[in-house]
C-alpha cells in the first residue's frame, strides 16, 4: 500500500483511506497559548510554531487524495500572516525585530502553507482569528454549525475522525490554581508533564460565564498552568 495512503497513530494504529470508502474526516488544529498569540501584535511571539506544520499536513493529505471538503482546519493562518506583514512594514508598536526578518518568516510560512493558501483550495483556514478557540473545537466535533458556511463533522457521521494537533503546548507538570500563585502540583496519577494543545482565544462568553463556556477549558486550554483539567493532549 502506498505510504501516502496510510496515516498512523500511536494509540489507534494505521488509518488506511481505502478502508473507508465513504471517507474519513481530518481535523487539523494549530494552537498557541493565549499569552503568546492571542493579544495585540506588540505582545505576540515572532514565530508561530504550529502554522507551518498544519500547512505541511494539509498538503500531505491533499496529495494522498483526501478531498478538501473532508479536511477541517482550525488555525491562525490569516491572523499570523497579517501579523507578519505588519512586521514587514515595521508597523508594530515598539517593534524590536527589523522588518526584513519578518519578510523571511513570511516567505517561509507562505512556502509551508502554499497548497493551503492556493485559490483553488479556498486559500484560508476554515476557522481563523478569534474562532480559534475551545468552543469552535467542540462545535466541530459535535456537528454544531454556528453559521451557514460552518464546516463540521456531521453529527450522524460514522466515519473515523483523524486529529492533527499542532501546538506550542507545554510540558511542565500540570498545576492546580491557588497555592500563592504558583499552584499545587497535581499528582502524576492525575496529569503531569504532558504536552497539551492550547488555543489562543477564549470561548465566546467565557469571561461572563455564559453558555457553560468555562467548561470548555476542561478539554482545551488557553493557558497551561491555569487550566489544569484540560484533557486534549498533543504529542
Amino acid at each position: 500500500m502506498a505510504a501516502a495512503e496510510v496515516f498512523s497513530s500511536a494509540d489507534c494504529g494505521p488509518v488506511r483511506l481505502s478502508d473507508h470508502p465513504n471517507g474519513a474526516w481530518f481535523v487539523l488544529c494549530g494552537g498557541e497559548a493565549q499569552s503568546l498569540q492571542g493579544g495585540p501584535y506588540a505582545t505576540r511571539e515572532f514565530v508561530h510554531t504550529s502554522i507551518p506544520f498544519v500547512g505541511e499536513a494539509y498538503a500531505a493529505l491533499r496529495s494522498a487524495g483526501v478531498p478538501m471538503e473532508r479536511i477541517i482546519t482550525i488555525a491562525q493562518l490569516d491572523d499570523y500572516l497579517r501579523y507578519l506583514r505588519s512586521g514587514v512594514a515595521e508597523a508594530i508598536p515598539d517593534q524590536q525585530i527589523p522588518g526584513h526578518y519578518y519578510q523571511e518568516q513570511l516567505d517561509r510560512t507562505s512556502a509551508s502553507c502554499a497548497r493551503w493558501l492556493a485559490e483553488s483550495e479556498g486559500g484560508r483556514a476554515d476557522y481563523d482569528h478569534a474562532d480559534v478557540n475551545p468552543a469552535t473545537f467542540m462545535n466541530v466535533l459535535a456537528g454544531k454549525r454556528t453559521g451557514p458556511e460552518s464546516k463540521v463533522v456531521p453529527a450522524d457521521s460514522d466515519a473515523p475522525v483523524f486529529f492533527g494537533l499542532y501546538s506550542h503546548g507545554d510540558s511542565h507538570a500540570a498545576k492546580r490554581e491557588g497555592g500563592g500563585g504558583a499552584g499545587e502540583v497535581v499528582p502524576h496519577s492525575y496529569h503531569s508533564a504532558e504536552w497539551f494543545i492550547h488555543f489562543p482565544y477564549p470561548a465566546p462568553g467565557a469571561e461572563e460565564g455564559q453558555n457553560n463556556a468555562t467548561d470548555m477549558y476542561d478539554f482545551v486550554a488557553t493557558e497551561g498552568q491555569s487550566n489544569h483539567r484540560n484533557l486534549l493532549y498533543s504529542a
